[in-house]
């Protein structure tokens, strides 16, 4: 099973994480990752996929990349290793018409319910 960091907890840290230190962080947990023979993700954090090679992260998950102008930054770094998810259907059709062929992109509820509850959404381009 892959694992996964919310790689920007620096960006909400009131300035007791640095860059530099989540770049450390995310390196130490990629290596111990892989010794394990997972892979290993990124999750937020779109300023730092420059530093994707030299962390050792294999794939991303984004959320409203389209919203955020993240689905190229991402698309550049990881090619076609994104999993993008959206929680409306503007978003999901933005997203798609950018980068259906880059990237998997997916509609979900913000519960992220199961196919039993009545709130459930999944779709795909």
């Amino acid at each position: 099973m892959p694992s996964r960091s919310n790689y920007d907890s620096y960006s909400r840290s009131k300035e007791l994480l640095t860059t530099d230190q989540a770049v450390t962080f995310i390196t130490m947990l990629a290596k111990h990752s892989h010794d394990r023979g997972l892979a290993i993700g990124q999750k937020n954090g779109a300023e730092l996929v420059d530093k994707r090679t030299a962390a050792g992260l294999d794939f991303a998950v984004s959320e409203e990349c389209d919203d955020t102008a993240e689905c190229g930054d991402y698309a550049t770094a990881y090619d076609n290793h994104v999993i993008d998810i959206e929680y409306t259907e503007p978003g999901l059709s933005a997203a798609c018409e950018g980068y259906a062929s880059r990237l998997s992109i997916v509609l979900r509820d913000v519960d992220v319910s199961t196919p039993r509850d009545p709130g459930y959404v999944r779709k795909t381009c």
